[in-house]
Parts: C-alpha cells; sequence; structure tokens
C-alpha cells in the first residue's frame, strides 16, 4: 500500500514538472503584456530617435534695423507701367512694381505697408497700396506688383525717392521710372539725381553756403546738366504734360500774380501733392485781421497738360495764365 502511494506521488510530481516547462512557453508567446513590455521599448528607442534638434537657422531681421554692410547687398528695382483702366481725364497714371534680391547672407523681413514716395519739397507723402509681410532668404527675390497705384506722371518726372520708413532708408530715385527698365538702387549715387533732391534754398546766400558744404550739390556742369526738369520754358521745351513740381508751383504761382497775389508778400501756403492721379497744389491764405476769414482752392494740370483751378463741387475751370518765362 505504501508503494502504491509513493507511486502515485511520484506521478503527481511528474505531472506538475512536465506542466511547469510547458507554461512559461506559452505564457510568454502569448502574454500580452510581454508584448506590451516589448513594444514599449521599441516606442522610447523610435522616440529618442525622432527628438528635435536645435536650430541652426539665423533669425530673420527687419530691414530697417540692418547695419549698411549689410543693406549695400539688398538690391532694389521700382518700375512704373501706366494703367489704361484709370480715368483718362486725370491724365496718364501708372502703377508701380517692386522687385528686390536679397544679396546678403541675412534673412530679412520688410512690412509692404511702410513703403514710400517721398521728396524734400512735398509736404505730402505717397504711400504703399499693400500690407503684409515680405519674408527673403538670402539669395533669393520677391516681386511686389501694385506697390504703389494712381501715380502721376509728374511725380515721376522730377525729384522723389523710394523709401522704406524714412529718408534714412533710401531704396531708389524716382526719376523716370516709367522708363524701359525703370530704376534701381544704382542711381542713388547719381550726382545729378542727389542735386535734383537737395532741397532748395530760401536764398543765394544759403545756397551758396549750402553747395559749399554739400560737394554732391555743387557742380560745374550745371548747364551741361540742363534737362527737361527745368523750371522755366522761354524756349518752349517744357513738356506741359509732364510737369515738375517745381514747375508746377511756378504756373501756380503766375496765375496768383495776375490775380495780385504775391505768394511771399501775403503769406499763402502752397501744399503740393497728388489726388486721384492728379498732381495738385492746395492754396491757403492766412485769417486777416479785419474779417478772420481764409481762403482755400485747388489748382491741377489736366490731362492735355492745361492748368485748371478749382470752383467748388469738385468742378474745375482752366486759367488763362500761360506758362511763366523767366
Amino acid at each position: 500500500m505504501k508503494r502504491f502511494i509513493r507511486l502515485i506521488c511520484l506521478c503527481f510530481l511528474g505531472l506538475i514538472v512536465l506542466s511547469g516547462c510547458e507554461l512559461p512557453g506559452q505564457f510568454v508567446g502569448k502574454n500580452s503584456f510581454a508584448e506590451g513590455t516589448s513594444a514599449s521599448g521599441h516606442h522610447i528607442s523610435a522616440k529618442e530617435s525622432s527628438a528635435k534638434k536645435p536650430s541652426n537657422q539665423t533669425k530673420a531681421v527687419a530691414y530697417s534695423d540692418l547695419p549698411t554692410k549689410v543693406t549695400r547687398n539688398i538690391h532694389f528695382t521700382f518700375k512704373a507701367d501706366q494703367d489704361e483702366t484709370a480715368d483718362s481725364n486725370a491724365g496718364a497714371v501708372y502703377i508701380i512694381t517692386m522687385t528686390v534680391v536679397n544679396g546678403s547672407s541675412v534673412p530679412i523681413i520688410f512690412d509692404s505697408s511702410k513703403f514710400q514716395i517721398i521728396a524734400p519739397d512735398w509736404s505730402e507723402r505717397q504711400r504703399t497700396a499693400q500690407s503684409g509681410t515680405i519674408r527673403l532668404k538670402p539669395g533669393s527675390k520677391a516681386t511686389i506688383n501694385n506697390l504703389f497705384t494712381k501715380v502721376s506722371r509728374q511725380s515721376l518726372s522730377g525729384s522723389g525717392i523710394f523709401v522704406y520708413l524714412t529718408w534714412q532708408h533710401p531704396l531708389a530715385y524716382v526719376y523716370k521710372c516709367f522708363e524701359s527698365g525703370g530704376v534701381s538702387s544704382d542711381n542713388l549715387g547719381d550726382t545729378k539725381l542727389i542735386k535734383m533732391n537737395t532741397p532748395k534754398q530760401a536764398d543765394s546766400a544759403s545756397s551758396s553756403s549750402s553747395s559749399d558744404n554739400n560737394p554732391s550739390a555743387n557742380t560745374d556742369d550745371t548747364d551741361d546738366d540742363a534737362d527737361d526738369t527745368s523750371d522755366t520754358s522761354s524756349s518752349g521745351t517744357v513738356d506741359m504734360k509732364n510737369l515738375t513740381q517745381a514747375q508746377l508751383l511756378d504756373w501756380v504761382r503766375a496765375d496768383l500774380a495776375s490775380k495780385g497775389l504775391q505768394v511771399d508778400r501775403d503769406n499763402i501756403l502752397l501744399t503740393p501733392g497728388f489726388e486721384d492721379g492728379y498732381a495738385i497744389v492746395h492754396v491757403d491764405t492766412p485769417r486777416t485781421q479785419s474779417s478772420g476769414i481764409s481762403w482755400h482752392t485747388v489748382y491741377r494740370v489736366n490731362s492735355d497738360g492745361e492748368l485748371e483751378v478749382s470752383t467748388g463741387n469738385d468742378s474745375y475751370t482752366v486759367v488763362s495764365t500761360p506758362f511763366p518765362d523767366d
């Protein structure tokens, strides 16, 4: 009996041993926890390999914050094209396209609403018709169509300069940017254009002093440089449809003189500008002590090259005063 019991115990232990050898293999092959552990290890490895590396890219800099050694490698071109869809009564008006090439090693940013056309004797500035940010990587370029709209030919025929923000950031002189190829940053070194954009002095003495202190405005070839930007036309060579701003102001002064008014004597304020494609001049007289009344009117040049004066209610009449001769 004891032998029988011992045999049964040995068989039972054998079963336990056999089952214990099989269970681990089945457990490892089918247990989800073991699979999860293996997947987790793989996941951690993948996560580590996809970790972001520190960026070595240079942060873009606003154009107005760049030093001169950088901006000299950034090139601008401005091209004016006549807008054939504009009202012909306003004369020739233009839209201006700008192309900028970043030849520097620095990524740059522009605010496209900060481009302007200004001149030393303009009281108003022509502002861009665009808005938004322009980003340029080194070696890339961007073209902005319709940067300026409703620009009169007169405003592109004399003094004036494209700038970013202020005079401290000049881009190119505007002179004749309606011609083939337009104008570029290269013309900023043109002595004739520098002289054209030098503010006129109040009298000959101060003008002489300015010339002595401003080499770019002190040239000996004044007669040789004479062109269609001259303020007078005794020979009748002035293009009446493409007057410079100075010529337009002289014409307005002449018409006022024909009415017995002297700009300097009567403290009359002439404010040139541009409206709806017209080159205009606002005329304001000071209030008189007797009546306390001031007087205001507007002159402009029409598409036929005639000087007009406002008669009120957006109506104009052509003045009879011919263009002044010296």
